[in-house]
């Protein structure tokens, strides 16, 4: 699993690279799960994320392999 995150001018990104036959939990920060976009789309809406829960200020999404590209606005 490779993860790459940054946190900049009010906005948090991260890309994550899932191996194949793996799944992964990820937590975003987040206030709001419909302010999370997976490259460039709703999370709960991009194929091979399936959003669980909010946890306090994090959204939780499962998703299966392949690589994968979160953002939150934090503003």
């Amino acid at each position: 699993i490779r993860v790459e995150w940054k946190r900049e001018n009010g906005t948090f990104d991260l890309k994550l690279s899932i191996p194949a036959n793996t799944s992964a939990t990820v937590y975003v920060p987040s206030k709001a799960e419909n302010s999370v976009t997976e490259t460039g789309v709703r999370a709960s809406k991009s194929t091979g994320v399936r959003f669980l829960r909010m946890e306090k200020d994090r959204a939780v999404y499962e998703v299966g392999s392949g690589e994968y590209y979160f953002e939150s606005k934090q503003k």
